[in-house]
């Protein structure tokens, strides 16, 4: 009787998987960064954020010159859209929680809705040439 539960098991579990996996109608919802590229096109300039994740989408930034509200432009990143205009501080901050761990750089944007922190890596060099080219990006 066991053996006949296990054999049962052992079917039923791959062959509902398979089911539910052909019938589930998950459709992909499309997020800022399909939205913003689907209408605007190509964004007029992409800073990479964080060298080591440079081909996902928190890695990049997405830069986009006019556009959006008061034409000012905005910037993408990972599903996020922020306004030119709406941006009231840029910072750069160490991320790293205990003083003994190696520095995890990121930098804060602040917004009147809220904090966004972007992940740059471990390099302070770095870190403050994204947040140079993110404020270049902003004044223009």
């Amino acid at each position: 009787m066991v053996l006949l539960i296990i054999l049962c098991a052992v079917l039923c579990i791959p062959i509902g998987g398979i089911y539910w996996k052909r019938h589930s109608k998950n459709e992909p919802v499309p997020d800022a960064w399909e939205q913003a590229t689907a209408s605007m096109g190509e964004p007029d300039h992409i800073i990479v954020a964080d060298p080591l994740r440079g081909n996902e989408r928190d890695g990049v930034i997405l830069v986009y010159d006019h556009g959006g509200r008061d034409d000012m432009g905005f910037l993408v990143f990972n599903n996020t859209i922020i306004h030119k205009r709406d941006i009231t501080g840029l910072t750069i901050n160490n991320a790293a929680i205990i003083p003994y761990f190696p520095n995890d750089y990121q930098i804060v944007i602040t917004t009147p809705s809220g904090k966004l922190h972007i992940h740059t890596g471990r390099d302070m060099g770095w870190s403050q040439e994204v947040l140079m080219q993110i404020k270049a990006s902003i004044t223009t």
